[in-house]
């Protein structure tokens, strides 16, 4: 991560932690990304409704949040509860991942291009703040490419 996003993430989180109790400001996070049947998970492919992904630290195993792709695979996710914004804002420092375990257990997607086993790891990077209303600080997440780790 650049120092300029490192310095942003550190104001962010000063900001979460004095703003919203003090001001009754809230925070959130909006993710995007897609996840596409194909032998990545990458585009181009048909979108993969219903899969959950979840987002951890790089290199950890504890789950940060889980999101579930929507029906054309993509990941529009809003993730508010301040603890959890908190949590992904201060592993966003040292390096975030979505990450999507195979097989996908789900009766209702039939995509024979992706691997039978594996997980597919999309790394996570902040876009930009901005002020959706007023009191309200949104934070925009993006996701990568998919690896077949």
């Amino acid at each position: 991560m650049s120092s300029k996003s490192a310095l942003i993430c550190v104001v962010i989180l000063v900001f979460i932690s004095t703003s919203h109790v003090v001001h009754g400001i809230g925070v959130s996070l909006q993710l995007q990304g897609i996840l596409a049947c194909s032998a990545t998970g990458n585009l181009p492919g048909n979108g993969i409704p219903g899969v959950p992904v979840n987002i951890l630290p790089v290199g950890g195993n504890t789950t940060l949040a889980t999101v579930v792709t929507g029906p054309g695979g993509n990941i529009s996710a809003t993730i508010s509860p301040p603890q959890v914004v908190s949590n992904i804002l201060a592993s966003l420092l040292e390096g975030i991942v979505a990450v999507v375990n195979l097989p996908i257990v789900n009766a209702n997607v039939n995509c024979p291009a992706l691997p039978t086993a594996g997980i597919l790891v999309a790394p996570i990077t902040l876009v930009a703040t901005t002020n959706r209303i007023i009191g309200e600080l949104v934070i925009l997440l993006q996701m990568g490419g998919f690896t077949l780790m």
